[in-house]
Order: structure tokens, then C-alpha cells, then sequence
């Protein structure tokens, strides 16, 4: 609500670096849609497609759970006493995540349609799972220290990158679609850039928060573990 309803501007002000993106011709899907179209996908050549590609995932989950039980049998993950931990669910997501990166250098994995959406669709449906579990009446200390907590890291992170674009001459249109698309997800940089009527930075914001999705599941586990030792 703060970026689109013109707290872009101050970035700008921030960060009044030349604009240097380069201009990509948008088809027309993109323009009207964004990046995520829902058309067509029940259509009877592009729905056998698009299951190939959640077949594909499904495939990637049993590779992630055989190699967490294996992991388990041979004592390095879960606890042998007590039977849990078999299917470790660290393991299976950092599995996933690495099959998916090395299938995405595949064309023809690349270019099967509609996955995109059938993704969205489900982290939509985890979304309101997830909201539809909180309860304002089970709000208590802990719960604010932890909201607290995660606002600190935001806002630190925020001046960190205004730091760092200053440094690099990033300009603040750039700067404006990579922090949405890292702190939300790259669905939401289109209503963004349309606010900021910059199309061509729109490109750039949705590379960066795909590849945020990737990187940003390595570093979640790895700051838990070194959070772990301390």
C-alpha cells in the first residue's frame, strides 16, 4: 500500500540514479495479465502439459522423502530412539528446490505452460490454509517479540539494501521492484511497476524475486542452523 500509493517516489529521491534497464518489448498476455494467466489452462492441448509439470514436482517429492529415509537409516538425520524424523522435512525441501533449479535449465521442462499459475494456485491455497488458522486471542508476548522481531529484520534489511544500491548507483525504480519481489513474490510486482509506470524495470523485479524463491530456501536453513548454535 506504501509503494503504490506513491512511496516509490521516495526510493526515486533516494536513489536519483539514471535508469539504465533494458527496454523489453512486452506480448500482449503480459500486458493485460500480468504475469500470471489462468486462461486457457483447462484447454485440452495445455492441461496434459501443465500435469507433466506437477507430475515432474510430485517426482521431486519422492525423491526428497526416499532421500530423507535413507538419511534416516544411516543415522544422519532424526532420532533412531524414538522412531521420528523419517521423513525430514528440511531435507525433502532443499531436495526439491535443487532438482527444480537443474530441471529449469531444461527447455522443454522451461516451456511447459501454465505451471507458473498451477504453482500460484497452490501457495494461494497455503496462504488461506495458513490465515485461516490464526486467532487474534491467542496473541500474547511472545507473539509480539516474534512480530517485532521480523519487523527489525525488514527494516534493517531495507536500509542495508538502500545502502548498498547507493553504492552500486542502482536507480530507484529497480531498487523498488526487486525489494517487492523479494519481501512479497514476483505475482505482486506487476500492479508495482504499473503504480510506477515503468514497464521496463518489470522484468527485472520478477528474475530477481524467482531467484529469491531459490536462494532465499538455502538461507533460511543455513541462518537456522547458525541461529541453532547460539
Amino acid at each position: 500500500m506504501f509503494i503504490t500509493g506513491g512511496g516509490y517516489r521516495l526510493f526515486r529521491k533516494i536513489l536519483p540514479f539514471p535508469d539504465e534497464s533494458t527496454s523489453i518489448t512486452l506480448n500482449s498476455n503480459m500486458e493485460d495479465h500480468g504475469i500470471e494467466n489462468y486462461g486457457m489452462m483447462l484447454n485440452k492441448k495445455v492441461f496434459p502439459k501443465t500435469m507433466l509439470g506437477l507430475l515432474l514436482s510430485i517426482g521431486f517429492l519422492a525423491v526428497g522423502a526416499g532421500l530423507s529415509l535413507l538419511l534416516y537409516n544411516l543415522g544422519v538425520v532424526g532420532d533412531q530412539e524414538t522412531g521420528t524424523g523419517k521423513l525430514n522435512e528440511l531435507v525433502i525441501i532443499l531436495t526439491i528446490t535443487t532438482l527444480s533449479i537443474i530441471a529449469s535449465f531444461s527447455k522443454k521442462i522451461r516451456e511447459l505452460p501454465k505451471t507458473f499459475e498451477l504453482g500460484m494456485i497452490f501457495i494461494l491455497i497455503f496462504s488461506i490454509a495458513v490465515a485461516s488458522q490464526f486467532n487474534p486471542y491467542s496473541i500474547d508476548m511472545s507473539a509480539i517479540s516474534l512480530g517485532l522481531f521480523v519487523l527489525y529484520i525488514m527494516l534493517v534489511s531495507v536500509i542495508i539494501h538502500i545502502i548498498f544500491c547507493r553504492f552500486s548507483k542502482i536507480n530507484g525504480d529497480l531498487y523498488t521492484v526487486a525489494q517487492v519481489g523479494l519481501f512479497c513474490s514476483p505475482p505482486f510486482i506487476p500492479p508495482v511497476v504499473g503504480a510506477m509506470g515503468n514497464k521496463k524495470v518489470l522484468i527485472s523485479g520478477i528474475v530477481i524475486g524467482l531467484i529469491g524463491y531459490a536462494i532465499g530456501t538455502y538461507m533460511g536453513v543455513g541462518i537456522a542452523y547458525l541461529l541453532k548454535l547460539f
